[in-house]
């Protein structure tokens, strides 16, 4: 899956913490700032390699595809900002755009590593869980 993807399952992981079971097309374009037919071209693809339902004019669902690639992509994302503030001491407003970045080359046995390494934290900088790996106690 590409980084653009990623982003998809990505937004749609935080607005299903924020207590949305139905994604809206507007909703996740205005979380990704696309036009909404964009929205829905991306999400038919996802749609297409079974990582979410589109039911037209309801919304999106995270399929179980997809919640597993979505909570990989968000504990890459948060360890990243773990990693970047506690150890390389960047300030926790500075952070999100790097851990943006990395969390598309974090594979699953890096993260494992590095959250390993971190002492398995539960919250990165900004509050938000950090969904537990395979090493986590």
């Amino acid at each position: 899956m590409n980084e653009s993807g990623e982003e998809y399952l990505e937004a749609l992981w935080l607005l299903k913490e924020k207590g949305v079971k139905l994604c809206r097309i507007k909703d996740i374009a205005e979380i990704l700032d696309v036009q909404p037919p964009s929205a829905v071209e991306m999400l038919r693809k996802l749609e297409r390699n079974e990582f979410v339902e589109y039911k037209r004019q309801k919304g999106v669902l995270l399929t179980e595809k997809g919640m597993n690639r979505a909570r990989e992509i968000i504990r890459a994302h948060r360890l990243m900002e773990v990693l970047l503030n506690k150890v390389i001491k960047i300030d926790k407003e500075n952070i999100e755009e790097i851990a943006c970045s990395c969390e598309h080359l974090l594979t699953g046995e890096i993260a494992m590593k590095v959250c390993t390494f971190l002492n398995h934290p539960r919250v990165c900088p900004h509050g938000n869980v950090i969904p537990k790996g395979e090493c986590c106690p």
